[in-house]
């Protein structure tokens, strides 16, 4: 309850999921999408005050931030453009969207999860497992209502003319896609 009073919104609920101060039996993914649905504006602070009445105020606490949030050390930094790095002739040679591909790859992730749960939290604790299962759950949703995008580029190192020496058209097998207006199918 303290995550969702001090953080209202999809991260205190993150946060009361991943703690375990709030669980979901069944499928994680359809109860989001009905939450999504279902959700509802901001409340007006003289109603969320009157809903707080009576509170007992050590619930409006901030509980500590889930030790899983801190990115290690390493990790701070990475992966950040520079002109430098553009600078060393890499050439921008092709990009694709794969959000689609995700939203598919995540719904046979979560799949597998949950048909090896005893083994995921066995080999890395309930609260690790409980964050895969959200983070595949949230972001196969974020795909599904475009929310989320994901972009692949190809960048290649120009030779000292310029040139790329890549196809100038890709020649890749087009998929084939199932009936409808979408590559998958939403959870109604």
């Amino acid at each position: 309850m303290r995550f969702l009073v001090t953080a209202p919104g999809q991260l205190g609920l993150a946060r009361a999921y991943v703690t375990g101060g709030l669980d979901v039996h069944g499928d994680l993914h359809a109860a989001l999408r009905g939450l999504h649905a279902h959700r509802r504006p901001n409340i007006e602070p003289a109603r969320l005050l009157r809903l707080l009445r009576g509170v007992d105020l050590r619930l409006l606490r901030r509980p500590q931030v889930p030790a899983e949030e801190a990115l290690p050390a390493w990790r701070r930094g990475l992966g950040r453009h520079s002109r430098r790095r553009d600078a060393l002739a890499i050439a921008h040679q092709h990009a694709e969207n794969l959000r689609e591909h995700y939203a598919l790859t995540l719904r046979e992730w979560g799949a597998n999860l949950e048909r090896h749960w005893p083994q995921a939290v066995a080999a890395v604790g309930e609260r690790r497992a409980r964050i895969w299962r959200l983070y595949m759950a949230l972001c196969r949703i974020g795909f599904e209502l475009d929310r989320v995008q994901i972009h692949q580029m190809l960048g290649v190192r120009v030779d000292e003319q310029g040139c790329a020496n890549m196809p100038l058209r890709p020649n890749w097998q087009q998929p084939e896609r199932p009936a409808g207006p979408r590559a998958f199918e939403l959870a109604a």
